[in-house]
């Protein structure tokens, strides 16, 4: 319910309102990016402390969000260079 409603307190009284679509949707996404990103996070210290004893370990580069090439923002040109320079 959290996505699709918010509580709003005016004078002292709780009004329940309507999000709009575009509101839940980039609520949505917010939450799956958050979760992939902590998932991976996790994934990666698990794996690197399985190879800990042999001083090895591994990194994963995975830019986390959904790409909207619609828009082109400074957040997908920093992206772009890092792949870049990662080739």
């Amino acid at each position: 319910m959290f996505l699709i409603k918010i509580n709003v307190y005016v004078v002292g009284e709780i009004i329940l309102l309507s999000k709009n679509k575009k509101q839940v949707e980039d609520e949505r996404d917010a939450i799956a990016k958050a979760l992939y990103e902590r998932m991976s996070g996790w994934l990666v210290r698990k794996v690197n402390d399985s190879l800990k004893s042999v001083k090895y370990s591994i990194g994963i580069l995975d830019i986390c969000g959904f790409e909207n090439l619609e828009i082109n923002s400074f957040e997908q040109l920093c992206i772009n260079l890092v792949n870049e320079h990662l080739q």
